[in-house]
């Protein structure tokens, strides 16, 4: 549900017009392998440039329905994915057309996070819309960005309550000033009520007072922390904090008769280690990747009715890849699905 670029149609306001993008619908079922792979949950931010909870016209109610749909796919034992909601509607939450299933009321799914947006004090009324209509979901959070003024919200804030505040500075042409108050302000509150307090950024005017060798941080020692992002520092502090939820409870895996041994074990950890080394993005390709290999092994395996051949195929596996990358440039064409079926019973 993203706004229609290009200069012949306007993107915001009613005479706007909403278009449905494609593109990003089968990135879930990637994003949740990595993460699998990865053993801890990614989080999604749905709809960046557009309003979950809009009531324009021109937005298909199917559009939503595929959304609420992948939801409560990877809201399942097998789903590692959070997605987080933002809106300035947050009155259209429990609207019969353009709100959420009926079924999540009082029963949030436990992956979907809901929040709104709070520029400034005129806007804290929305708070208490979205703490009304929410009841049940796991994170209920607000984006105070960008923060246009102090804000006052100590009486909504608590485990049960809000219990995540994001503030961030105005970004792009024309960005209007944030001062630093505002943003202490909101921390000390967070602090005091005990939940969590997310400082983004300073937005593109105040940035330009700042001293980017005191305020600006390059790395970090948190995991969610990388070099690819600018980190700012507030009072010569991070405070990238993360909201305390329960995740969706998972059943039992299905035991496996292998046990790794310790020199396997040794030579996992001797590998994983030399990998760090890898910029992230690639470490996470591979990690899918492998995935989707072993998914696609298994079932052959499974199909030759032999166990042997699992040990067999992970051993040509690894003698094939270091082969083709070392050594060769032009691969092979892939096996047919016949080519792969298992000899007929003689």
């Amino acid at each position: 549900m993203e706004p229609k670029f290009g200069k012949e149609q306007r993107m915001w306001g009613a005479a706007g017009v909403r278009k449905m993008v494609q593109a990003g619908w089968t990135e879930p079922e990637k994003w949740n392998r990595a993460a699998e792979a990865e053993g801890r949950r990614y989080r999604v931010f749905v709809h960046s440039v557009a309003d979950t909870f809009d009531n324009h016209h021109t937005i298909k109610t199917r559009w939503r329905k595929a959304l609420w749909d992948t939801v409560e796919k990877f809201g399942s034992m097998d789903g590692w994915l959070d997605f987080l909601l933002l809106t300035k509607r947050p009155h259209m939450i429990d609207h019969e057309k353009y709100g959420v299933p009926a079924s999540w009321k009082g029963v949030w799914p436990a992956n979907c996070w809901i929040g709104a947006t709070v520029e400034h004090q005129d806007a804290v009324f929305r708070i208490k819309e979205l703490l009304d209509r929410t009841e049940g979901a796991p994170v209920r959070f607000l984006s105070c960005e960008p923060l246009l003024g102090p804000l006052d919200i100590r009486d909504h804030l608590g485990p049960d309550k809000i219990n995540w505040v994001i503030a961030a500075g105005e970004s792009g042409k024309g960005a209007r000033l944030m001062e630093l108050d505002w943003v202490r302000g909101l921390r000390d509150q967070c602090r005091d009520a005990g939940i969590a307090f997310f400082y983004k950024q300073p937005g593109d005017a105040l940035e330009k007072t700042l001293d980017l060798r005191r305020d600006l941080l390059f790395r970090h020692d948190d995991d969610d922390i990388t070099t690819k992002r600018k980190v700012w520092l507030l009072d010569d502090k991070v405070h990238w904090e993360w909201p305390s939820f329960a995740p969706p409870k998972r059943g039992p895996r299905p035991k496996s008769d292998a046990v790794m041994t310790p020199a396997e074990r040794s030579r996992r950890h001797d590998v994983q280690e030399r990998g760090k080394g890898l910029p992230e993005v690639i470490r996470t390709e591979v990690a899918w990747t492998a995935v989707d290999v072993v998914a696609k092994f298994q079932k052959i395996a499974a199909d030759w009715k032999d166990p042997g051949v699992t040990d067999h195929i992970l051993d040509v596996l690894s003698a094939e890849i270091r082969f083709w990358l070392r050594y060769r440039r032009d691969l092979p064409k892939a096996p047919t699905k016949d080519e792969l079926k298992p000899p007929p019973k003689t």
